[in-house]
């Protein structure tokens, strides 16, 4: 049984938009999330293929009360450091430091609660993992130039990197500049603040706002370490392979196509440039980049120095669309997949695969050989929410099919474990639930499970290689496995 490093970094990951409620306190302005509503719309206005920026009485938005992290992170943070933390992934919210998204002056009510939350971690001995956009596009600027279709919103997001890494350098080391960032493509409103209106050419709109955020993550990565020599930026994508429905020869280029859609973005922000397939894929779409002469060069000298992912589950796809119809699966993934007959799901229709995230891991490994951090894992149920009581599966969680606590013998360190369950209970009395670092359901009268937090797992200082003779390649300092834990997600994400 393998035994965890010395300096290795367990902890939990959080995101603005899903837990610090507050969504108008001390100046903040609107961001995507608060616009979002539950219920039917919030797929439409997550995918951009309905409009909404501004918020009615007729819905209701889960960020805007959220857990109410913004008035309760000191004994949140307390918690955790109870659960043995020594990393904490958060985003830190985009219109709480610009209001508008491109200020001349921040707010500083804004900095001095982040301030405030790194000085907590680090009181505890907890490193701060920090997302600088987790699905958190100012609305104003959605207004003044159309989300991230507009070359504008690359400056205005340098200037906003540019305010925190002034204010923060010290306190953050590990920083990430996109969630997720291949979700674009899929929830469009979401990642980018993209509006998709009749006649527009949507896929044009999609890959020219692409660029600008690889744009704009790469002057960020350089930025940081102008600032910040001793900083780590990553790039993180949403990963899970795609397996093919059958060994046809279709099938399995159809696979790869589909795992091409994740990797576009990493491609480019760990290789500096598009791949060849990348530029063919979008002529043959008629997609034509609007790009300056300075972009290569920008995308080159702004690389990443790690790579980060979120990891629930594999995917199978197939090009029979009988079979597709047939076995279409089931629950809120974004992406179209058919069943995977070998292997079971949860109750959110996403396969239980804990092999597919050791395929991931070195499929990953093999394209970059970049140290690797998983940031996001879990598993999606359905909870019965009970007076200070934990949801009944927290308490038998799904350890069956997860390899845990061992070195894989390809040489990638598969390490995870369960966290011994807690029942903590909190503010208002309402109890709270925290499942390792997910946030349980505090409106009652909302019984839809509200969004959570996800597993953290960071190896500092450790050599990530292969076993094996001549077969070590440039060994990282950082890299991850999050623990076989719970994500609770919305079903209309």
């Amino acid at each position: 049984m393998g035994k965890f490093p010395k300096g290795f970094l367990w902890g939990g990951a959080t995101a603005a938009n899903q837990c610090e409620g507050a969504w108008q306190a001390d100046g903040k302005g609107l961001a995507t999330v608060d616009v979002t509503p539950f219920g039917p719309d919030r797929f439409p206005v997550a995918t951009g293929y309905m409009e909404m920026l501004d918020c009615d009485a007729a819905h209701f938005y889960p960020s805007h009360e959220a857990i109410d992290l913004y008035h309760h992170y000191k004994e949140d943070i307390a918690l955790f450091a109870e659960m043995g933390f020594k990393c904490f992934r958060l985003s830190i919210a985009w219109t709480r430091i610009l209001p508008n998204g491109d200020d001349a002056q921040p707010n500083e009510a804004g900095l001095a609660f982040y301030d405030s939350i790194f000085d907590e971690c680090h009181k505890y001995g907890i490193e701060p993992l920090v997302t600088l956009c987790h699905f958190d596009t100012p609305i104003a600027l959605i207004k003044k130039y159309g989300g991230w279709k507009d070359r504008r919103m690359v400056d205005a997001y340098v200037h906003y990197c540019e305010v925190l890494f002034d204010r923060f350098k010290g306190k953050v080391k590990y920083w990430l500049t996109f969630n997720e960032i291949n979700m674009l493509l899929h929830l469009s409103f979401t990642g980018a603040g993209l509006v998709f209106h009749p006649g527009e050419n949507v896929e044009q709109v999609k890959y020219q706002a692409a660029h600008h955020e690889l744009v704009a993550s790469a002057k960020a990565v350089k930025l940081a370490h102008e600032k910040m020599p001793d900083a780590m930026v990553g790039c993180m994508l949403a990963a899970g392979q795609f397996y093919p429905r059958t060994c046809a020869p279709e099938d399995v280029r159809a696979a790869q196509e589909a795992d091409r859609d994740n990797y576009f973005f990493t491609d480019v922000q760990v290789r500096g440039a598009y791949p060849v397939w990348a530029k063919k894929r979008m002529e043959r779409a008629g997609v034509q980049l609007h790009t300056q002469p300075e972009d290569d060069r920008t995308l080159r000298e702004g690389t990443v120095d790690f790579v980060s992912f979120s990891y629930y589950s594999s995917r199978c796809i197939t090009v029979d669309k009988e079979l597709m119809a047939a076995e279409n699966a089931e629950g809120n993934a974004v992406s179209a997949s058919v069943k995977n007959p070998y292997l079971k799901v949860s109750e959110w229709g996403w396969a239980i695969d804990p092999v597919g995230l050791r395929v991931t891991l070195n499929t990953i490994y093999d394209r970059y050989e970049k140290p690797m951090f998983i940031v996001e894992n879990g598993l999606g149920a359905v909870d019965t929410v009970e007076p200070h009581r934990l949801p009944a599966r927290a308490h038998r969680g799904d350890g069956k099919g997860h390899q845990r606590g061992r070195s894989a013998p390809d040489g990638l360190h598969h390490m995870g474990a369960h966290r011994p369950c807690k029942r903590l209970h909190r503010r208002d009395e309402k109890a709270v639930r925290l499942y390792l670092c997910g946030q349980g359901q505090r409106r009652q009268r909302h019984p839809c499970p509200q969004p959570e937090g996800q597993l953290l797992l960071v190896q500092k200082g450790h050599c990530l290689g292969r076993r094996g003779p001549d077969l070590s390649k440039r060994p990282g300092t950082v890299c991850g496995m999050a623990a076989p834990g719970r994500k609770r997600v919305r079903k209309n994400r």
